[in-house]
């Protein structure tokens, strides 16, 4: 269980930096401006197929529905954070781009 979160966490964060990189490269957009879009993306997507996690729904949680809010949550938090940085920090906005 430890090593499946582990290697979808991985995963996740290689294709990040991927993507990061190569909206830098071709568009000079900003590393942390493609990491807010994905995390956005993501969130999105998250809300639109929620119905689906939910008990009765296609792929119902095990953990239910306080599990499935929870990760609803931290994936919110995770996103705030991202643009919280992103406003703070402007040394982090002028990373990529070039």
């Amino acid at each position: 269980m430890v090593s499946d979160l582990a290697r979808r966490v991985g995963l996740s964060a290689a294709i990040f930096t991927v993507c990061a990189a190569l909206a830098s490269l071709l568009w000079h957009i900003p590393y942390v401006f493609t990491v807010i879009a994905l995390l956005g993306l993501g969130l999105v997507g998250f809300v639109v197929t929620l119905d689906e996690d939910l008990p009765g729904g296609w792929s119902p949680h095990p953990g239910g529905r306080r599990a499935v809010f929870g990760q609803l949550a931290v994936a919110a938090c995770v996103f705030a954070a991202a643009i919280a940085v992103a406003v703070f920090f402007p040394a982090v906005r002028a990373l990529g781009g070039m």
